[in-house]
This record gives structure tokens, C-alpha cells and sequence, in this order.
């Protein structure tokens, strides 16, 4: 095995903690067989005699691989809905101030939609939980086949879904986008021996000069609401108060 290379500031630092005493501990990565990196915690011991010269320099190397991915998994857990997989309202939020100021260095055409399922709850009690689930898994399935993989499709809560849309481009794209995506959720789901058909209303709204995410997601979420008020089952792009990209 051998040592991976450390940064100077890392070196550093270990010097400094033995100067002031005969132990220090970290992370340090190891070059396995074959390139194969691996996660080590490395304690490095100096031990000195009477007069304080070192007279031995020990290394102890423990495998941490198995619990820095546990960490990571568990990390990657609290950032996804746990029943469908996609993106949760956090990561929601992240990523679509990410799209946001890149739209604001780099011009470009940024919505953000609302999904919401019409009668979700009339199919839970009908069918049961475990139906509903089997339904909002589909669903998700149904939206991320319906944009670009560039495209970020997030669950925020029960049967509320968001879709972020990068270089969606003139609002008639934005348009083709929800059509698509009401013709897809409209097709048949079948649960075991039931036949669901699933129905949405969708809301969208297209960033303006100078807005802030949280405006642009409240005027997506209005217009969501108004498709729902029109008679569901239909897309509504709210109007935009103002043209043009900051």
C-alpha cells in the first residue's frame, strides 16, 4: 500500500500537533492494489527518549472504507424521498438557486412546474396506502421519462411534485413539456387488480429579471392552484410580470 499524497496545509498541520505533543489522527487516504483508493484513519506517534530526540516514528492505519460509505449513504438518504427516490424538498431548493444564478451569469430560459395529483386522496382511501404509493412511484417514473435528464424532477410532499427546467426555451416549449406530461400521467396504472387512471394539475412559471427563487416557486404554485380552480386536469403558465434575464 501506499500513502496518498497529503496536502501541504495537512502536513502542516500534523507537524504542528507533534511539536506540541506525541500524537496525531485523521483521515488519510491509501493507494490499494490496482490504483484502488481506500479510507484509512491514520494515528501517527512519535516517541522520544530522556533528552526528547524521537526515537521511533509509528503509523496506524484502521480501514474506515465500510463506515465513510455507510456516512455517505446515509448522507444521500436524507437529501431523497424515501419512497420514491427522487430529489426532496431540500435538494429542491439547492439545486434550483443553482439554476438561478447560473441563468443570471449565463442568460438562459429557467422554469419551474408544479405537479399535483387530482383526487390522490380519493385513491388512498379507496384502494389503500400501499396502492397510493404504488401510484406516486409510478409517477414519478412517468415525470422523469417526460423531461431531459438535465432536467430535475423533485417529490416535496404526498402527492406534490416539482420539475425545474433549465434552457426550457420559448414558453411554447414549456407548454409542449406540461401537454406531454398530462398525456403520459393520463394513461392507465394498474395496481394488482385495480385499474387507476391518474389525473394532474400543473402549474408553471418562467424566471424573470431580477426574481428570487422563492417568488418564482410561489407564482409556479399559484398557477398550479388555478389549473386545479379551472377544472383540473389542465396546465396553466403563469404570466410573467416582466421579460428578459438578469
Amino acid at each position: 500500500l501506499g500513502l496518498a499524497p497529503l496536502r501541504e496545509s495537512h502536513l502542516a498541520g500534523i507537524q504542528e500537533t507533534l511539536d506540541g505533543g506525541p500524537r496525531w489522527s485523521g483521515e488519510s487516504p491509501l493507494v490499494g492494489p490496482g490504483g484502488r483508493l481506500l479510507e484509512t484513519w491514520l494515528s501517527v506517534i512519535m516517541l522520544r527518549n530522556g533528552s526528547q530526540d524521537i526515537t521511533q516514528h509509528i503509523r496506524v492505519f484502521s480501514d474506515i472504507s465500510t463506515l465513510k460509505a455507510q456516512q455517505r449513504e446515509l448522507a444521500d438518504q436524507a437529501r431523497r424521498d424515501s419512497l420514491t427516490g427522487l430529489p426532496n424538498r431540500r435538494v429542491f431548493g439547492e439545486r434550483l438557486r443553482q439554476a438561478a444564478a447560473r441563468a443570471r451569469r449565463q442568460p438562459q430560459t429557467l422554469a419551474v412546474m408544479y405537479v399535483d395529483l387530482d383526487g390522490f386522496k380519493a385513491i388512498n382511501d379507496q384502494l389503500g396506502h400501499a396502492a397510493g404509493d404504488r401510484l406516486l412511484i409510478e409517477v414519478a417514473n412517468r415525470l422523469e421519462a417526460c423531461v431531459r435528464t438535465t432536467d430535475c424532477v423533485c417529490r416535496l410532499s404526498g402527492d406534490e411534485f416539482t420539475i425545474i427546467l433549465e434552457g426550457a426555451g420559448h414558453p411554447d416549449e414549456v407548454h409542449r413539456i406540461a401537454q406531454r406530461i398530462l398525456d403520459r400521467l393520463a394513461q392507465p396504472c394498474h395496481i394488482g387488480s385495480d385499474t387507476v387512471h391518474p389525473q394532474a394539475s400543473l402549474g408553471a412559471a418562467l424566471l424573470v429579471r431580477n426574481e428570487d427563487p422563492d417568488t418564482l416557486c410561489h407564482r409556479a404554485d399559484a398557477a398550479m392552484y388555478a389549473a386545479k380552480h379551472a377544472g383540473k386536469g389542465r396546465f396553466v403558465l403563469a404570466e410573467t410580470p416582466q421579460t428578459g434575464l438578469a
